[in-house]
């Protein structure tokens, strides 16, 4: 039986409806590689580092975001490799999504969103910062964020 995806319309700023964005094969497959095998290792130096810093508004080296993300998400879910893992794994599952937006944005249908979707989820830096909770992990949402509402100012007026 073959998969159905859930794709749901979203209006743009003048109330018209574009390509409808392709949620499920987007955001689901990423998700669950990374969350079934980030803890297959052990800590990694950056790890250990926000493990071991003070809750502050800033570091010499850091940043004061991703520490405050490894330390409330250890504090929720225990100190484990998992949870101290978790952050970056939501951290490019928005970037996945923000990625079929840009792709939407642009005029792609539900078959483009989703291939630039699974291009750039399954591409080596997502992996890589999804698996590892580094500084630059956050900045794969944040950037894409930037992108994608650049794109809206230029394209919308």
């Amino acid at each position: 039986m073959a998969a159905r995806s859930i794709s749901v319309p979203v209006a743009s700023i003048d109330g018209s409806v574009g390509p409808p964005v392709a949620w499920l094969p987007i955001g689901g497959a990423a998700a669950a590689l990374l969350l079934a095998t980030n803890d297959r290792y052990d800590y990694h130096r950056d790890e250990l580092y926000f493990r071991m810093l003070r809750p502050g508004w800033g570091y010499v080296d850091q940043p004061p975001l991703t520490p405050l993300l490894a330390r409330a998400s250890t504090g929720l879910f225990g100190d484990t490799v998992w949870a101290m893992r978790l952050p970056a794994t939501v951290c490019v599952v928005a970037a996945v999504v923000l990625t079929a937006l840009i792709t939407r944005e642009l005029g792609g249908g539900r078959r483009a969103q989703t291939l630039c979707a699974w291009g750039y989820a399954f591409a080596g830096v997502p992996l890589l910062f999804g698996h590892i909770l580094l500084t630059a992990t956050v900045d794969l949402p944040v950037w894409a964020a930037v992108i994608l509402f650049a794109l809206r100012a230029l394209l919308r007026g």
